[in-house]
């Protein structure tokens, strides 16, 4: 679910609930109330009081669905095209929909890999599974489980986003497919002083497929947002 690369600004990285070492025995659509106890249990762990949270697709809905929740924890957040669909036009909602039921029906009939390979044609637009280097389909096959626990996109608050008082920086591609730009502002309308930041020719799955310059992106809105990586826990 979050984007990670080898800076002390993103150390950390969270399965969704039904991936790697978090797989769930019986995998399930979770509500996002889930991952954000588990963002919230990693860092009571670690005693990191608060941290930058960033996160792709889904991952940025947890980084903002924290952020809105448990204020006191986020530093600041950096979103890559979170698909938050309450803020979506109806049309788009429908499609959501859509995909999470066809995630659900994979899921069902060819397990985890049959649910990664239609969520992610799903939201990146069909042939984007076999579009993607046979190593990345490979590892993301395995993974599939936790697709289908966020498909649904259950829970979200989205009146809970004017709440956020951290730092926020919603990154898109401006190849992405056309839903994402629009749910994007939407977001940055919703959360006082959010900035937008479009990156030119990438798409939904870029932080996989080219990760070099949305690293870069995080990078540049991490030193924009000029707070603290971490704040540890009082001792």
């Amino acid at each position: 679910a979050y984007v990670h690369c080898n800076h002390p600004a993103l150390r950390f990285v969270l399965d969704r609930r039904g991936s790697g070492e978090s797989a769930m025995p019986a995998p399930r659509p979770l509500d996002v109330a889930v991952h954000v106890a588990d963002v919230a249990g990693l860092l009571d762990t670690e005693e990191i009081a608060a941290a930058i949270l960033v996160g792709h697709s889904f991952g940025g809905v947890v980084a903002l669905e924290t952020a809105a929740r448990l204020p006191e924890r986020a530093c600041a957040v950096v979103a890559w095209e979170p698909p938050y669909g309450p803020l979506a036009d109806a049309e788009t909602r429908a499609g959501f929909a859509a995909v999470a039921a066809e995630t659900a029906r994979a899921h069902a009939a060819g397990g985890s890999a049959a649910a990664g390979a239609a969520f992610l044609d799903g939201v990146a637009g069909d042939g984007a599974w076999q579009a993607l280097p046979d190593r990345t389909r490979t590892f993301l096959a395995a993974q599939g489980d936790g697709a289908y626990a966020d498909a649904a996109l259950g829970g979200l608050d989205p009146g809970g986003l004017s709440r956020i008082v951290a730092p926020v920086t919603v990154l898109t591609g401006t190849a992405s497919e056309p839903f994402y730009a629009p749910i994007a502002r939407a977001v940055v309308e919703r959360v006082p002083g959010a900035r937008l930041v479009a990156l030119d020719g990438l798409r939904h799955a870029a932080p996989i497929t080219d990760a070099g310059p949305v690293a870069a992106a995080i990078l540049d809105a991490i030193a924009a947002a000029g707070t603290p990586t971490q704040v540890a826990l009082p001792q």
